[in-house]
């Protein structure tokens, strides 16, 4: 009985602070007197003004969070970005590589058969002296002689044309090539720019979410002390509540994201919803490995065990990651290749449509197509994945709808 009453003490605690509060710049009111409807109406505002001072409160820790998690998505977007263009650096690098080697092997080839026309022009000279030795008609060897070295110049004189225009054709090659590889040289170059640029972009977006993130929590800090203040109610309680309706929000969004009945979803629309929801997946510690996954097992084990670490802007591991970090050494541990990037992972994988997509498929978030992918996950089944969020999160498993719906889907080939 005693607890009760106690706990009855502490909820109407905060009402008579705020009637404090409230009645303390009003004149005093006598025990046997009744309050005034001055008096009421003055208490009245003063509860509303509280009311008023939480929901304004609120509103400011909702927006600050918005903003924070706004500038980190831009990061982990802005990171994608140089992923990309780092991708597109070394497949130009590659291209620039080859076409130079193909360049240099025609030129060598045209070189080779420019010597072979010297040595026939220089046989040809030889050849013609018969023509400058008319004598030679009446030599000993006679008309018989004459002709036998008139024909050899002749035979010459077709193989120095024959070789001569292999030469032009070769040439021709060497320079196509040479132009090839020239260009791709400076296509290089200009990617080279673009990716430190990226860099340079994703250094600034990661900077400032970081500087945004520090910001909000002491900001934060500020705004719950005030809110325990507004509410007659100690920090730790303001803290815990608050949580709790930042929870709450989460889980509107989660409902608001997900596509209405009819249109395509995850799971897909003819499969019961299970009730209650499946757990989200998890790896038990305590359980023994098995000995050997294989394919989609191998890429979700892989995954799931690295759930914890950190984000960091082009991580690709052992402890760091980024989005197309984690899924491509999560397939590359199902013994499949994937680049470092969403969008090429997403070109060489098999589109498939995001309802059909199952356990161990790449889940994909975009601006309105493949050529604008900033962001993938790997799907878990049953609504559940699992990614490498953005600045300032750890790798984790969420609801397929935490953030906003995926457009787009693969299987790794």
């Amino acid at each position: 009985m005693r607890l009760a009453t106690d706990r009855s003490a502490r909820r109407v605690a905060p009402l008579f602070a705020v009637a404090a509060l409230v009645l303390a710049g009003t004149p005093a009111v006598h025990a046997d007197e009744t309050p005034s409807a001055h008096d009421v109406r003055d208490a009245r505002a003063g509860v509303a003004t509280k009311s008023g001072d939480v929901t304004d409160i609120r509103a400011r820790i909702a927006a600050a969070t918005a903003r924070v998690d706004a500038l980190a998505v831009d990061a982990a977007q802005a990171a994608e970005a140089y992923n990309g263009a780092q991708y597109a650096l070394e497949e130009a690098s590659a291209t620039a590589r080859s076409a130079q080697k193909a360049a240099q092997t025609a030129a060598r080839d045209a070189e080779a058969q420019r010597l072979v026309v010297e040595r026939l022009t220089v046989a040809g000279v030889t050849a013609r002296a018969p023509y400058h030795r008319i004598r030679s008609f009446f030599s000993g060897g006679g008309p018989s002689s004459l002709l036998g070295q008139m024909s050899s110049y002749n035979a010459v004189g077709d193989a120095s044309r024959a070789a001569l225009a292999t030469y032009e054709s070769k040439r021709a090659v060497a320079v196509t090539l040479k132009r090839e590889a020239d260009a791709a040289l400076a296509r290089r170059e200009k990617l080279a720019a673009a990716a430190t640029k990226a860099k340079h972009d994703t250094e600034k977006a990661v900077a400032g979410a970081a500087a945004a993130r520090a910001g909000l929590q002491r900001d934060r800090d500020q705004l719950i002390r005030e809110l325990a203040n507004a509410d007659g109610i100690s920090v730790k309680l303001a803290s815990r509540r608050q949580k709790a309706l930042e929870q709450l929000a989460q889980q509107a969004q989660e409902a608001a994201n997900r596509p209405q009945t009819g249109a395509p979803s995850l799971p897909p629309t003819d499969s019961p919803a299970p009730s209650p929801a499946p757990a989200p997946p998890t790896l038990d510690p305590d359980a023994d490995p098995p000995k050997q996954a294989k394919g989609v097992e191998a890429a979700v084990r892989f995954a799931l065990t690295q759930v914890g670490e950190p984000y960091v802007w082009a991580g690709a591991g052992p402890d760091v990651w980024d989005c197309s970090g984690l899924t491509m050494r999560a397939w590359q541990a199902a013994g499949k290749g994937l680049p470092h990037f969403s969008g090429a992972q997403y070109a060489v994988s098999a589109p498939i449509a995001v309802p059909e997509a199952r356990r161990g498929d790449l889940l994909f978030w975009s601006r309105g197509g493949p050529d604008s992918i900033h962001h993938v996950a790997l799907y878990l089944g049953d609504g559940w994945m699992v990614e490498a969020p953005r600045p300032g999160k750890n790798v984790q498993v969420v609801s397929v709808y935490s953030w906003t719906a995926p457009d787009l889907a693969a299987r790794v080939r």
